[in-house]
This record gives C-alpha cells, structure tokens and sequence, in this order.
C-alpha cells in the first residue's frame, strides 16, 4: 500500500485532486481518502514543509509516499518529471542541511515510464537530480511534478496524465536494478535515457559534486530503499578531481561503479 500526497497550496495537486476522486477514491476522514490499496491524503502544508508522514505510513502501513507538485523553472520548459528529495548542502528549500530523503528507485522509475508513455504532448519527461526537501522523514518519498509555468499546472490534459502515471505506476511490480548517479546537469541527461532497464535512487549533478565527501555519498547508498547495485558516473558531467574522488569513496563502500 503507498500514499500519494496532495497539499491544498499547490495548485498542480489541487487540479489532480477532482481527477483522482473521479477514480474512485472514498473519503476515509478529513484529508484522508482510500481506493484499494492506494491512500489519498491532503496536507495543509506547502509540499516543501510537509507535516509528520511517518506517523501517517506507521497508521496505514504505507511503504512509500508519491507528492504531487508544480515544477518551476525560469528556462519554462514543459516537464513532467520524478525526483528524490534532499539537499547536499544547505537546506534552502526544506528539510535539514546535508540531509537526503530515502528515496525508492523502482518506484519512480514505474511512474517515470508511465509518463513517456502518457506525454500528453510536447512534455519533456525526464528524472530530476536529488534535491529540496522534505528530508526528514524515513519513509521513502518522491516527488511527482509538471512544469514549468503556471499554465502547465493548468493544463488538465497534464493533470490527467500524471494521475494517471502515479496510479498505474503504482501497480507496476517489475524490479530493475539499481543505481546511484554522478554528474551531469539537473535534468539527468545521462540517467534519464536508461530508466527503461535501470531504477535510479539518489543522483547528484556537477552543480552539487563540490559538496560530496564519503558521508553524503555514503547517504546516497543507505537512503536509497531498495538496495543499490552499482553507481553510474557521467564522465563527461564531473571535473577529473571529482571523479577520483566519487570512485574512491565508492571503492571504500564497496559499490561497483562504471563510466557512462
């Protein structure tokens, strides 16, 4: 059973919310709604400050979360587009400073494809690089979006495709295997190609690579919730220094790597 979460401040999750209803979903209690083994729950909250979710997986035996989301970006590229959350640095978009989420690789790679195969248009779809929070939960969590302007947040034909994502993703059982991604830009150009074969949990871009040292990379294998097979190193999208430096920590925690 997994819960997908809706905040009444997010104009994306607040146009999905209809949608998802008119798929059968009852009302349980205030905020809380059921269709099977998929649970509804509407926060008050901005999705980057979301209130206690372990407690609410603990009630409902849950075993991951799905946000719903606007995606914005000054380029106003139309996305649709699943992360994980956490910040490498400081925590300027919720949770903690130097702090990941646990993230769930199969499971957004199960809706990641559902996507490429609903674009509604001319959407890019693409994986997005860990960051922002909420960090601070143990429960993994991903963050379903569509972007990058206000009038995607608006297009239902969007909307629609993303619940829709989100619940036929949800009853995907094919497990891939798993890695942790290294380099590139914020779109994971490198990593995003290959969600077909392989389920990606934590992926830091060359942006945030300055920031790594054998704990945050350390971070990225044990918050990853299915397990990690190997890591996956855009050779081009890192400085050589950096790359010395990944593989040497990568070497010290036993994860096999390879050049990409």
């Amino acid at each position: 059973m997994y819960g997908i979460v809706i905040s009444k401040k997010d104009p994306v999750a607040q146009n999905a919310l209809p949608i998802f209803l008119e798929k059968g979903f009852s009302k349980l209690e205030d905020g809380i709604f059921q269709k099977d083994d998929v649970l509804l729950v509407e926060r008050e909250n901005d999705v980057l400050h979301l209130e206690e979710l372990d407690a609410v997986a603990n009630r409902w035996e849950l075993d991951y979360f799905v946000v719903v989301s606007r995606h914005k970006a000054e380029r106003g590229i139309k996305t649709l587009t699943v992360h994980p959350t956490g910040n490498f640095g400081e925590a300027k978009y919720g949770g903690r400073d130097r702090e990941l989420g646990v993230a769930y690789a199969n499971g957004m790679q199960r809706i990641c494809i559902e996507l490429l195969n609903r674009n509604p248009g001319d959407y890019q779809v693409s994986l997005e690089v860990t960051h922002h929070g909420p960090t601070e939960f143990n429960t993994p969590l991903m963050f379903v979006e569509i972007g990058s302007t206000e009038k995607e947040w608006q297009d239902l034909e969007a909307v629609e495709a993303l619940v829709m994502s989100v619940l036929e993703g949800g009853k995907r059982k094919k497990k891939s295997e798993v890695a942790i991604g290294f380099g590139g830009g914020h779109y994971a150009p490198k990593f995003t190609p290959l969600e077909e074969t392989v389920a990606f949990g934590h992926m830091c871009p060359k942006y945030n690579a300055d920031k790594l040292d054998f704990e945050m990379v350390k971070q990225m294998v044990e918050r990853t919730s299915d397990g990690v097979d190997f890591a996956l190193i855009d050779e081009k999208g890192l400085k050589g220094q950096q790359r010395v430096l990944v593989k040497g920590w990568l070497d010290e925690l036993g994860v096999e790597h390879q050049m990409i």
